[in-house]
C-alpha cells in the first residue's frame, strides 16, 4: 500500500465529523528499490480509474498509516460520503468518542491537526519512458489509471499543498504496468519447459525459490530471470548481510530486524490492508518452512530433514541468554497470529457498536456510572442580590467486566504443511469468535424482556412507556421518522433540563435494511414537495444478530447523552492473544482472551419502534 497527504477542509462539533480533501493526484517523484529506477507517478482522479468501494463502505481513519493495533483507529470514513470532484478526492472523517482521541480532534478543530494522508494500492500503471516523454520530464513517468483507496490518516507533515505527505511500500501483489510509447513484453508469455526447469533450479539453488513461479508468470527469459536473480541477491545482501554467521542480536540488519520483517511480511501476506516494509519484501512470497529455513540460515543452526527439519529446529530456538525472546521464531509466528486476529475481528466488529461509547475499566470490581442532572438555566441576579442554589440530581446503571476466551492449536503437521490455511483460518476463527461474542451480549440486551431491553436501577426497562421513547409500530417512513425525531429531541435529563440530542443512527435488523436505506436516501426530487428531509441526516446500521425482523431504533451520537456503553480492561483492547510452543504435543497453542462489558448507562439517546410491514 502507497500513501500520499492532503488536507483537513472544515469540521462539523455537533457530529464528530470532518471534510477533507483526500487526494489531488499531484505528480510526484519517487523510487524503486525493486527497479532501481527514479520516475514520476501521478495519480489519475477520476471516477473511471478509481475502486472507491473499500473507502465508500467506511474505510478506516488512522493515526499516521499504523495499522497493527485497534488503538491507532482514529475514526472512520462516513459510508457514501466519498465524491470525486474537479480532479479531487473529497470524503467526510466521524471522529471515536474515545477518551485518547479527544486531544486529536481537539487539535483538529484548532487547525493544529490540518493534514491527512491516503492509503493506496495501484492496480493498473501506463508508463511512459523518460526518452517518450513530451513534457520535459526527467525521470519515466508512471500514470495510475486503475489504483484503490484503502483507509485515509491524520499525519503530522506534508511536503507541498497538493499532496503533501508520500510514503512507498511494496504491496506484495504487484500492478499491471503498460508501456505507452514502446513495446512491452508479452506479460503473457509462457516460458518453455525447459526453460521453466532452468528458472526453478537457479531460484532454487540461490535461495529463492519461492520468487521462481513469479519470474516465470511474468514470462522472463532465462536471461532475463538471471538478471532479476542477481538484484534480489543485492538486495537481501544489502537489507541482511552474508547469512553463513549467526547474528545473536536480534538480528539487526539495516536497522530493522529480521524478526519484525518477517513478521511485516507474514501479516502482509494475509491481510492486504498493512502496508510492507521495504526490509519485509524479501519475505513477502515466502511460506513458514521457506522462513524457518531462512530463520535456521541466519541464526547458524545445522539442521536435517528438509522443512520439517527447519521447523523443528526453528520453533526449539531460544535467546542467546537460553530463554524465548521477541525475536525468537515461535514469537514471530504468535505476534503475526495476533496482528491478523486483530485485522479480522475489526472487519466482524458489530455494526451497534458505533452507536455505543467505548469505556476504559481499571479493574474487574463493579461500576457505577455516574448520572448528574439537573436545571442549569441561570437565575438573574439583582444588584447586591444572591445567587440561589440549583438542584442537582444523580443515578446510575452498574456494569461489570467478564473474561471471554478459548484455546486453540497449531499442530507441527500444520506448520510443515503451510496449507495457507493457519495463518488465515486461525485468525479468522479467533478474530470473528471476539466479534461475535461482542455482538451476541449486545444483541441480547436489545432481547430481554420481550425487546424492552434490560432493567434499569428505577425498575423499569430500557424502553419503557414511563421513558416515553417507544414509538407507534409502524414501517419507517417519514411519518414514523418524524414521531421518533420528536421523542428524541423531546428527551428531558434527570432535572427535566434540556438534552438537545441530535439523532444520529436509524439502527435495523437485515428485513429492514432496504426500507431503511430508502427512508434516508438522497433522490433527485421534481418538487420541494418531495424532498426527502431525512436525506444524508441519518446512518443506517444493520445487526443481523436482532432477533425481531420488524423493530427498528433511532440513537444518538455514542455519549450524547451517555446510554450505550461498551468497555475493555485498561491496555487489553480487543482480543489478546497468548502462545505456548507445545512440547507433549508438537506445535503451538493460542489463547485468545478478551475481557469485556457492555451495558446501558440510562434509556435517554435512544428511541424503539416495534415496527411493521411495509405497504
Amino acid at each position: 500500500m502507497v500513501t500520499r497527504a492532503a488536507s483537513i477542509a472544515r469540521s462539523d462539533d455537533k457530529q464528530r465529523t470532518v471534510d477533507v480533501v483526500w487526494t489531488t493526484g499531484a505528480r510526484v517523484a519517487r523510487y524503486s528499490w525493486a527497479r532501481d529506477e527514479e520516475f514520476d507517478e501521478e495519480l489519475v482522479v477520476e471516477p473511471s480509474a478509481l475502486r472507491l468501494e473499500r473507502l465508500n463502505s467506511g474505510a478506516p481513519f488512522l493515526d499516521t498509516h499504523r495499522s497493527y493495533g485497534l488503538d491507532s483507529i482514529l475514526g472512520v470514513v462516513v459510508e457514501g460520503s466519498v465524491r470525486i470532484e474537479g480532479g479531487k478526492g473529497y470524503a467526510t472523517i466521524r471522529l471515536s468518542d474515545r477518551e485518547e482521541v479527544e486531544p486529536i480532534w481537539r487539535d483538529m478543530q484548532a487547525g493544529i491537526i490540518r493534514n491527512v494522508s491516503v492509503g493506496y494500492k495501484v492496480h493498473k500503471y501506463e508508463r511512459t519512458a523518460k526518452a517518450d516523454r513530451k513534457d520535459g520530464g526527467k525521470r519515466a513517468l508512471y500514470r495510475a489509471i486503475e489504483w484503490e483507496p484503502m483507509e485515509i490518516s491524520a499525519v503530522a507533515i506534508g511536503a507541498d499543498a497538493g499532496a503533501q505527505l508520500r510514503e512507498e511500500a511494496n504491496t506484495g501483489d504487484g500492478p499491471v504496468i503498460i508501456e505507452k510509447g514502446r513495446k512491452m513484453p508479452d506479460g503473457t508469455k509462457t516460458p518453455s519447459a525447459g526453460d521453466e526447469k532452468q528458472i526453478r533450479a537457479l531460484f532454487t539453488r540461490n535461495g529463492f525459490e519461492s520468487e521462481a513461479q513469479a519470474a516465470i508468470e511474468r514470462g522472463m527469459s532465462v536471461e532475463e530471470a538471471r538478471e532479476h536473480l542477481q538484484e534480489l541477491q543485492a538486495t537481501r545482501d544489502a537489507e541482511f548481510g552474508p547469512v553463513s554467521e549467526p547474528d545473536l542480536s536480534g538480528m539487526q540488519r539495516g536497522g530493522a530486524s529480521m524478526a519484525e520483517a518477517m513478521q511485516a511480511a507474514l501479516v502482509h501476506r494475509h491481510s492486504q490492508n498493512t502496508t510492507l516494509p521495504q526490509e519485509a519484501q524479501r519475505f513477502a512470497e515466502m511460506t513458514v518452512p521457506e522462513l524457518a529455513v531462512e530463520w535456521c540460515r541466519s541464526m547458524g543452526i545445522n539442521y536435517r530433514g528438509g522443512n520439517a527439519g527447519a521447523i523443528d529446529a526453528a520453533m526449539q530456538t531460544r535467546g542467546a541468554v537460553g530463554y524465548q525472546s521477541t525475536s525468537d521464531f515461535p514469537s514471530i509466528l504468535s505476534g503475526t497470529l495476533g496482528l491478523l486476529v486483530l485485522d479480522k475481528y475489526q472487519v466482524a466488529r458489530s455494526a451497534v457498536m458505533q452507536a455505543s461509547r467505548e469505556r476504559t475499566f481499571d479493574d474487574f470490581r463493579e461500576v457505577t456510572g455516574a448520572r448528574i442532572s439537573g436545571s442549569v438555566e441561570f437565575d438573574k441576579v439583582l444588584e447586591s442580590g444572591e445567587y440561589k442554589y440549583g438542584q442537582v440530581k444523580d443515578g446510575g446503571e452498574k456494569i461489570k467486566l467478564a473474561t471471554y476466551g478459548k484455546i486453540l492449536a497449531v499442530t507441527r503437521q500444520t506448520l510443515i504443511n503451510d496449507s495457507a490455511g493457519a495463518f488465515e483460518r486461525l485468525p479468522q476463527i479467533i478474530g470473528t469468535g471476539a466479534a461475535e461474542t461482542e455482538g451476541n451480549l449486545l444483541a441480547g440486551m436489545f432481547a430481554e424482556n420481550s425487546g424492552a431491553g434490560p432493567v434499569l436501577s428505577d425498575g423499569n426497562t430500557v424502553f419503557h412507556e414511563n421513558n416515553g421513547n417507544i414509538g407507534a409500530a409502524a414501517a419507517i417512513n417519514t411519518q414514523s421518522l418524524s414521531e421518533a425525531y420528536v421523542k428524541l429531541r423531546r428527551q428531558r435529563g434527570l432535572g427535566g433540563e434540556v438534552l438537545a440530542i441530535t439523532p444520529t443512527f436509524l439502527i435495523v435488523a437485515p428485513e429492514k435494511e432496504t426500507e431503511a436505506l430508502q427512508a434516508v436516501a438522497d433522490l433527485y426530487a421534481a418538487s420541494s414537495e418531495d424532498v426527502n428531509v431525512f436525506a444524508r441526516r441519518l446512518q443506517v446500521l444493520v445487526e443481523p444478530r436482532f432477533e425481531d425482523p420488524l423493530r427498528w431504533y433511532l440513537a444518538a451520537a455514542p455519549g450524547r447523552p451517555e446510554s450505550l456503553v461498551h468497555g475493555y480492561l485498561r491496555g487489553q483492547r480487543g482480543p489478546q492473544i497468548t502462545t505456548r510452543v507445545g512440547f507433549e504435543v508438537d506445535g503451538m497453542e493460542i489463547k485468545g482472551s478478551m475481557d469485556f462489558a457492555t451495558g446501558f448507562m440510562d434509556w435517554r439517546g435512544w428511541i424503539m419502534n416495534p415496527g411493521a410491514t411495509a405497504d
